[in-house]
């Protein structure tokens, strides 16, 4: 977040997609802990945020909102909603 901020000119806007903790995808026993919240699923690695982890990271950058929504896809292979935070942040 600290290079976020460092590169983000002054008044600049990010917009950003996290997944969140309420997905069925966190906790489904796939991929190594790293970290809390934070899985390695051998060649690519996936981080999972609770409200005060958004508020936390993305504070350090400026004012935000952001809200948890869930993002239905129309490919056959996802049979469930994809729960995220959608993430709106101005320096």
């Amino acid at each position: 977040m600290r290079e976020i901020k460092r590169v983000l000119t002054h008044g600049g806007v990010l917009l950003a997609r996290m997944s969140s903790v309420n997905d069925v995808a966190y906790g489904a026993g796939s991929g190594r802990e790293l970290e809390k919240r934070f899985y390695d699923h051998g060649g690519y690695a996936q981080r999972y945020l609770n409200e005060q982890d958004v508020k936390d990271f993305f504070g350090l950058i400026g004012r935000y909102t952001f809200r948890e929504n869930a993002m239905v896809r129309q490919d056959s292979y996802y049979s469930r909603p994809k729960i995220m935070y959608e993430v709106r942040v101005v320096k």
